[in-house]
C-alpha cells in the first residue's frame, strides 16, 4: 500500500471515529409530521426519501429495509450529519385563568442530527448491518415570556436508536431482513408557564430504555426493476427523572426524581420501488403510511405542581398520516450522478388540535442532491430538502394546566445534509 492510500484510509478512520463520538455526545434533533423524521442519512435528502425500501444503494439500507443489506458486497461504513434549520412561526393568543395573552412568537430552532450506518457481508446468502439514528423527536422553544408561555415554552424530547441487522437472501430475486432495536427516549426539558394567579413554572426530564423491531422484503423483479416494503414497530417508552417548579422568584415550589412520562412512537410502513430506466436515469417511488392513531394518550405521574404533585393523563385524537414521494438519478458519468425529487405529507391533527411542541402538521418537500466518487473506496453524497409546511389554524388545549391556544401557525425548513461512504 502507498503512503498516500495509508494517508487517506487513515483519514477516513479518523472522521469515521468522530463521527462515531459525536453520535454519543451530541443531541439528536430533527423534525417531520409532528415528530417524525424519515431522513437517517444524507444521500436520501437529495430525492426526498422516494426509494428508501427498494434501492439499497448503501449501507443505511439497515435502516430503510434490511433485506437490502444483501446488495452491498464488502464491508462499508455511512458516516454523516444533517444540519436542520426551520422557521416555526405561530399568530395568536392563549388564555389562562380568564386572562388572555396574544402576540407574534417564533418557536424555531436551529439543530443538527449525526448518523452511521454500517453493513457487512456473512456469506453469499446472509449479511449484517448496525446502525444509529434517530426516528423520533419533538423540539420548539416559544421563549418564557411569549404570549403561549402557559402552552408551551421550552420541549425537547429525542429518541437514540441503536440497531443490529440480519439479512437473508432466498434467491437471486427475493431476500428479507430483520432488525433489533435498541431506542432511548431522552425528555431533556420539557417546561411550561402559569403566567396570571399564583404563577409558577415547571420543568421536567427523564431517560430510559426501550426494545423494537423493524423489518423489510426486497424484491428484484427484473435486473432494471426491484421493490421493497418496510416495516418499524411502535416504540413505547416511560422516561424516569426529575421534575421541579419554581415561582417568580425562582424559589423552589415542588422537586421530585420520580417524575414518569408514558407514551408511544408509532409504527410506520414503507413500500418503495426502483427501476433504472436506462444507463443515464433511475425513476424512484415511495409510500409511507403512519399510524399515529396509537398515540392516544401520554401519562404522566409526580408531576409538581404549585402547592403539590399529580397525576393525569393529556388525551390526543390524531390522523393516521400518509406520504408519497417521486424521485429520480442522473448519471453523469460513473462518479457522479445529480438527484432530485418531492414529496407530499398528511397532516397528524385533526380540528385544528395542533400542539405548539411539535406544530408541523402537513408538509410539501422540494429536495435535490448529489453523489460524488472520489477514489475506488470512498465516496461523497451532498442533499438538500425544502419543506413547505401548510399553513394551520389552531384550536388547542393543555390539559396540565387547563389553558387553551388559539391562532395560526405557519413555516418552513431547509435540511441541508453530508455523508461520506466508506467501502472497506
Amino acid at each position: 500500500m502507498s503512503h498516500n492510500q495509508s494517508s487517506y484510509k487513515l483519514a477516513v478512520l479518523s472522521f469515521s471515529i468522530f463521527s462515531m463520538v459525536s453520535l454519543a455526545f451530541m443531541p439528536l434533533n430533527v423534525k417531520a409530521a409532528m415528530t417524525q423524521q424519515f431522513n437517517q442519512d444524507a444521500a436520501g435528502l437529495g430525492d426526498a426519501q422516494a426509494g428508501s425500501a427498494a434501492s439499497a444503494l448503501d449501507a443505511s439500507t439497515e435502516f430503510y429495509n434490511p433485506a437490502g443489506l444483501v446488495r452491498i458486497k464488502q464491508q462499508q461504513l455511512v458516516v454523516g450529519d444533517n444540519l436542520h434549520m426551520p422557521t416555526d412561526k405561530f399568530s395568536g393568543s392563549s388564555s389562562i385563568g380568564g386572562v388572555t395573552t396574544s402576540g407574534d412568537e417564533d418557536g424555531s430552532v436551529l439543530y443538527h442530527a449525526p448518523f452511521l450506518h454500517y453493513a457487512a457481508p456473512i456469506s453469499n446468502k446472509w449479511a449484517f448491518g448496525f446502525g444509529v439514528s434517530s426516528p423520533f423527536q419533538m423540539q420548539s422553544n416559544w421563549g418564557e415570556n411569549s404570549s403561549v408561555s402557559s402552552n408551551s415554552t421550552n420541549t425537547e424530547l429525542t429518541t437514540y436508536q441503536v440497531s443490529t441487522d440480519l439479512a437473508y437472501a432466498v434467491n437471486q430475486k427475493l431476500s428479507f431482513g430483520y432488525g433489533f432495536d435498541f431506542v432511548r427516549t431522552v425528555l431533556t426539558d420539557y417546561n411550561y408557564a402559569t403566567p396570571t394567579g399564583t404563577d409558577y413554572d415547571t420543568s421536567l426530564g427523564g431517560t430510559q430504555w426501550s426494545k423494537a423491531f423493524h423489518a423489510g422484503i426486497l424484491y428484484q423483479f427484473t435486473p432494471a426493476t426491484r421493490a421493497g416494503i418496510a416495516y418499524h414497530s411502535k416504540i413505547d417508552y416511560s422516561t424516569t427523572g426529575g421534575a421541579h417548579t419554581t415561582d417568580t422568584s425562582g424559589a423552589e415550589l415542588q422537586s421530585t426524581n420520580d417524575f414518569v412520562l408514558q407514551g408511544v412512537f408509532p409504527a410506520y410502513t414503507t413500500a418503495s420501488v426502483y427501476h433504472e430506466l436506462n444507463e443515464q436515469w433511475v425513476l424512484e417511488g415511495s409510500v409511507n403510511y403512519t399510524q399515529w392513531h396509537q398515540l392516544n394518550k401520554i401519562t404522566y405521574d409526580n408531576m409538581p405542581t404549585d402547592d403539590g404533585f399529580t397525576t393525569g393523563v393529556q388525551s390526543y385524537n390524531f390522523d393516521n398520516t400518509w406520504r408519497f414521494a417521486l424521485g429520480a438519478h442522473y448519471v453523469f458519468n460513473p462518479k457522479m450522478l445529480l438527484r432530485f425529487g418531492m414529496g407530499y405529507e398528511t397532516s397528524p391533527y385533526k380540528d385544528n388540535e395542533v400542539y405548539l411542541q411539535a406544530p408541523v402538521g402537513a408538509s410539501y418537500d422540494a429536495s435535490v442532491g448529489l453523489h460524488v466518487v472520489t477514489s475506488k473506496t470512498v465516496a461523497l453524497d451532498l442533499g438538500w430538502t425544502h419543506m413547505f409546511y401548510r399553513d394551520q389554524s389552531v384550536e388547542s388545549s393543555n390539559d396540565l394546566n387547563s389553558s387553551t391556544t388559539t391562532g395560526e401557525v405557519e413555516g418552513s425548513s431547509d435540511i441541508l445534509g453530508a455523508q461520506l461512504i466508506w467501502n472497506m
